[in-house]
């Protein structure tokens, strides 16, 4: 995760541009009234963009051009929005989507179904890993040695 990690009365953020301080642009740093974190409609479009699910999943549909992020696979204009599916290369793990700084735009890729259930499918077989590997008891040499003689 980025550092560094700071807190206000909205929540937990970490700095990306250095101007994320209350009352202040999220990209330009400039003062701001009130509890909007961007100065001009520019600066709102770009903090909606990479924080906001509905405008980060359309910037990323729009960015790929209904092109498959891993088989490639090309989709009409006319259906790729409702076909590709916008997955989460980081994810979110139970976190909220709405508001996320997992909904940057370096960390969304679209993909057909097919390649986000093969996605999803490799996900959790690595979590299933993980909870065996913390499951097993610590093995040692003689534990070893036991069981080679055993045989």
């Amino acid at each position: 995760m980025p550092e560094p990690y700071h807190q206000d009365r909205y929540g937990e953020y970490y700095s990306f541009t250095g101007h994320e301080a209350p009352h202040r642009c999220f990209w330009c740093g400039i003062e701001v009234k009130g509890q909007r974190r961007y100065c001009c409609e520019e600066h709102q479009n770009l903090y909606l963009g990479h924080f906001r699910w509905p405008e980060a999943s359309n910037a990323c549909q729009k960015r790929q051009c209904g092109i498959c992020g891993d088989c490639h696979k090309k989709y009409s204009p006319s259906t790729y929005y409702t076909l590709l599916v916008v997955h989460h290369i980081i994810p979110l793990n139970g976190s909220l989507r709405l508001w996320n700084i997992l909904n940057r735009p370096e960390n969304l890729i679209a993909l057909c179904p097919a390649c986000h259930g093969k996605r999803h499918a490799e996900l959790n077989r690595q979590k299933k890993r993980i909870e065996i590997e913390e499951h097993e008891p610590e093995s040692n040499e003689t534990d070893h040695r036991q069981m080679v003689m055993e045989i």
